[in-house]
């Protein structure tokens, strides 16, 4: 019986170990621009290697620059096979463009190496918000566009909510289809992007955004 609890208590330690290396790391939030149903922020992780750059931050990109880069995204639907295909669809109208640019050209200026610039939006509505989510960095020569969740519709007392506005990149039910961009010749990678946690993927978009703005 000694032998057994011994054995035990061998692997308490290990266990706690492991369970700490699975928590999810802590974010640390920089707010640039924000209001009751908008913000622009800069976030970055609190962890060991905080110290090590990441992404090609700071960085000086035009509001002209961003506006004719968000103005191209799209949201491609994800059909069956069974299913008719249908067009994309712009990912952001002119107003939310008009919102967003000035905060994330700040944001770009403002963003450290450590750090990545996210957005979350919604519209005020008497019981549900259509919530809009995702950020944005430059790595590897490339500009890097996430979108968590698009148009979600959530009460304004649903837990996913305060989630959400707590990390931007965390996707409810998915970004409701791939991003795509009008010039798809500047399209450098498409990918599942699943850093907001595991409850659906966001849609990562990869750009040579150099090409693009030259």
């Amino acid at each position: 019986m000694s032998r057994r609890l011994a054995h035990f208590s061998a692997w308490i330690p290990l266990s706690l170990l492991l369970c700490l290396g699975c928590a999810n790391p802590t974010l640390i939030s920089r707010p640039v621009h924000q209001d009751l149903s908008w913000f622009v922020r800069l976030d970055s992780y609190q962890d060991a290697n905080s110290a090590s750059a990441r992404y090609q931050h700071p960085v000086r990109v035009t509001d002209e620059e961003l506006t004719a880069l968000l103005s191209r995204l799209l949201l491609e639907d994800r059909a069956g096979l069974m299913d008719s295909p249908r067009p994309p669809r712009p990912v952001f109208t002119i107003d939310e463009i008009s919102l967003l640019v000035p905060g994330l050209a700040e944001a770009f200026r403002q963003a450290t190496p450590q750090e990545w610039i996210s957005f979350y939006f919604s519209p005020p509505g008497e019981t549900t918000l259509a919530v809009t989510s995702g950020g944005l960095f430059i790595k590897d020569d490339a500009i890097h566009v996430v979108l968590a969740n698009h148009r979600l519709s959530l009460s304004q007392e649903a837990t996913e909510l305060s989630r959400i506005r707590a990390n931007p990149f965390y996707s409810v039910k998915g970004s409701g289809g791939a991003l795509a961009f009008e010039a798809s010749r500047f399209v450098t990678g498409r990918q599942a992007n699943w850093t907001g946690g595991h409850q659906a993927s966001a849609s990562e978009l990869i750009l040579d955004h150099r090409a693009f703005f030259s």
